[in-house]
């Protein structure tokens, strides 16, 4: 806590009926509350299920060249918005009274909790260099892993080989071993690892990590996919229609019922909708709206449940603020365009979405659309 002097508490804390000691102890819970630094050492501001992240930097350098090593120069942040919003509409406090606590109390706790482990002495510094290494070094082979996923495509329509960079490493598939189950990598292909050593400095070990457990299951996802398909979704003859169980047709009738139809029309209308879903062509363009700090923090494999294949239909609900913009969660907002079978639909699940939210014509897909083929990621 800051130094409080005797004529400011005697012109101002006293004046609002601020007690110093109380004070301190309600700056160390609202600290402690509702702020946490993010991955990427920024503070956030959390409250009512939502963070805000603010240009206010856990950081050194950000210490040195910003703050100088002065709490005071936190004044200039931005953080008062948020704070005031917690106080007074939040907890009830007075607008006078939480501006006051604020400057003399809050920032102060802030710096003490966050700025003053800084200062401390070349062990510490090490110890916190080593965490920010290993943070680094993990987004370094996310961005990677990304970009391998981007760019390993069949060779031609045969869907026989697979080749990353359109031939600097070819058929990636003749490593695997199909008498295992499941099917599994015997080794790491040689052009593999020429690749990443060459491209991107990997060492052995970092390739290992990246390799066994991730991308050797992308490839040999793509390959089951077109011919031995194995826990990812159920065999289904390309050509049947989907048929409900009498308890799964009891249930969606219901839903609509509870949205005010008679039995008459809910069955009418459920016939409508299967018939719909029926129509769809085998292999479906779809899209979805993600939101994070950047494209290397999006996961390629496992991109989502919910999309649409109403591109413009998906785009309204966003900028309307509607429950897609609702729930996102990041720095920036991207269009995700996916091709997926048909068969990797969750039918119940997006029937009832459908029954239930008509306007979002939302399609669901098993596991988390692993499987799909990324079309074109699109920065909104």
């Amino acid at each position: 806590m800051s130094k409080i002097s005797k004529k400011y508490k005697e012109e101002v804390l006293d004046k609002y009926g601020i007690n110093i000691d109380s004070s301190d102890r309600l700056a160390k819970k609202l600290v402690n509350r509702y702020t946490t630094v993010d991955k990427d050492g920024y503070l956030n501001i959390c409250w009512a299920g939502k963070c805000h992240r603010t240009a206010v930097w856990v950081d050194k350098d950000f210490l040195i060249d910003e703050l100088n090593y002065n709490w005071q120069k936190l004044t200039n942040q931005g953080l008062y918005d948020y704070f005031l919003d917690i106080m007074v509409d939040e907890l009830g406090f007075d607008y006078d009274f939480s501006m006051i606590v604020f400057i003399n109390f809050v920032l102060p706790e802030i710096y003490e909790v966050y700025y003053k482990p800084l200062e401390s002495d070349d062990i510490n510094e090490s110890f916190r260099n080593h965490i920010d290494n290993e943070e680094k070094q993990k987004k370094y082979l996310g961005h990677i892993y990304n970009d391998l996923i981007k760019n390993t495509k069949w060779r031609d329509a045969s869907f026989r080989d697979i080749d990353l960079y359109d031939g600097k490493c070819k058929s990636l598939q003749v490593g695997i071993n199909w008498s295992t189950n499941p099917p599994s990598f015997s080794y790491i292909p040689v052009c593999l690892q020429n690749y990443l050593t060459d491209t991107w400095g990997l060492t052995y070990e970092e390739m290992k990590e990246l390799f066994w457990g991730r991308y050797d299951k992308h490839i040999i996802n793509m390959k089951s996919m077109r011919y031995k398909p194995y826990n990812l979704i159920e065999s289904i003859d390309r050509n049947k229609k989907y048929k409900l169980t009498k308890e799964e047709t009891e249930h969606l009738i219901s839903l609509y019922e509870d949205m005010g139809y008679d039995r008459e029309s809910a069955i009418d209308e459920l016939k409508d909708l299967i018939s719909y879903f029926n129509g769809l062509n085998d292999n479906l363009k779809l899209y979805r709206i993600i939101c994070a700090d950047s494209e290397e923090d999006i996961n390629l494999e496992y991109l989502g449940s919910h999309y649409s294949n109403n591109k413009k239909s998906l785009l309204g609900n966003h900028y309307s603020r509607g429950s897609v913009y609702g729930h996102c969660e990041g720095d920036k907002t991207f269009l995700v365009s996916v091709e997926c079978d048909k068969r990797q639909m969750d039918i119940m699940e997006t029937l009832s979405n459908n029954i239930l939210y008509p306007h979002e014509e939302e399609i669901n897909l098993l596991n988390k659309g692993y499987g799909c083929k990324l079309l074109n990621i699109e920065e909104l």
